[in-house]
């Protein structure tokens, strides 16, 4: 049986916490060279916000989270390796950064289907 975080009163803060580590790898990442995998920090707040805020919410968020990938690569330093690789490198890591948002965003979606059903279930 799927339940809900009765705890948990409003997934402000987590928001904020992920927002803020987001902008923080943001300037990680324009201080340091073209080519490094900093884009693998966006995981870790597009999932958190995915899993607590709404789908709206975490829709623009990840939206943001790769305009933010890009400006990472446009305004950091270039690297020693073609700037091909850093490019590849920056779509992989939305790729994979929607690919898990989009991924928890449909979990929740069949978690709240699948309560529906046993809750009409047990009325019956």
């Amino acid at each position: 049986m799927v339940t809900k975080n009765k705890g948990l009163r409003s997934p402000g803060a987590f928001v904020a916490a992920s927002w803020l580590f987001a902008l923080s790898m943001f300037s990680v990442d324009t201080l340091g060279p073209d080519g490094y995998a900093e884009w693998m920090f966006y995981i870790l707040p597009a999932g958190v916000i995915s899993y607590y805020a709404s789908r709206r919410t975490a829709l623009i968020s990840v939206s943001a989270f790769t305009i933010l990938t890009a400006l990472g690569w446009y305004l950091s330093s270039p690297g020693h390796l073609p700037p091909g690789i850093g490019i590849f490198n920056r779509v992989c890591g939305i790729t994979v950064t929607w690919g898990i948002s989009l991924g928890i965003l449909l979990l929740r979606k069949r978690a709240a289907q699948i309560e529906e059903a046993a809750v009409t279930a047990r009325e019956n």
